[in-house]
């Protein structure tokens, strides 16, 4: 056999080791695609059945409570100042508070208090502010006792936040509150929410709580049309303004 001959063998038999060998990557690249693609589905859909099983710690419907005022927990309609700088309705602020991912785990695994708070400063309820209406006593009007809260229904969103209430007294108040171990500011019923172990067990549905929140100052003003305080943008605007 001619030395070309065996050059002209050599080199065929090296292309054709070439092309064995592409084709085999190409094809083990092909299959680990695939494969990797049903793996990474496969973790998609655990992690999302894993999510899909976590539930809310607590309801939707927690109840607020002023400390000086246990006897008259906020309604629902009650509107408040997140120290977020929001403003909504007690109940919407309810429902933030229950659809925080921080307060949902699977049933039978635990929340911490440090959890808890966060999502309290994340929702802006660590720190809240109301108002109050100086107090009714049928027709008449007593200046220096509040009476009932503000409501929606008391506001004017789309102008002067305080233009219905004008030439009345209201009273502004500032509310914080930090769940503890065994402290009964965050109580599911009777019972404090978080344990001396510091955490407390997800159910399978979430528990009504009552946030208990300490008076942090308050203070009177008149609503008097041109005056500052009627050109106020929220209540924490107008409660900054009595403390200067």
């Amino acid at each position: 056999m001619g030395t070309f001959h065996i050059q002209k063998i050599a080199v065929t038999y090296f292309f054709a080791s070439i092309l064995e060998l592409w084709l085999l990557v190409a094809f083990t690249t092909r299959c680990f695609d695939r494969y990797s693609r049903m793996i990474w589905q496969i973790v998609i859909s655990h992690e999302a059945t894993i999510l899909s099983d976590e539930k809310p710690l607590i309801s939707n419907t927690s109840t607020f409570v002023d400390e000086k005022a246990t006897d008259k927990p906020f309604k629902a309609l009650t509107v408040i100042d997140g120290g977020n700088g929001l403003r909504d309705t007690v109940a919407n602020f309810a429902q933030k508070l229950s659809n925080d991912p921080r307060l949902s785990a699977v049933a039978g695994d635990t929340v911490s208090v440090d959890d808890f708070n966060k999502a309290l400063a994340a929702e802006g309820l660590d720190t809240i502010y109301y108002a109050a209406k100086a107090q009714k006593i049928g027709p008449i009007t007593n200046p220096w006792a509040s009476g009932d809260r503000v409501e929606e229904t008391d506001l004017d969103e789309t102008g002067s936040l305080f233009s219905k209430m004008k030439g009345q007294d209201i009273y502004i108040y500032k509310l914080s509150i930090t769940a503890v171990a065994n402290g009964t500011n965050v109580a599911n019923g009777n019972q404090a929410l978080f344990g001396k172990d510091r955490s407390t067990i997800v159910r399978s549905e979430g528990i009504p709580v009552t946030l208990t929140y300490k008076q942090v100052g308050s203070f009177r003003d008149s609503l008097k049309d041109g005056s500052q305080a009627i050109k106020a943008d929220g209540f924490a605007a107008l409660y900054n303004m009595g403390q200067q």
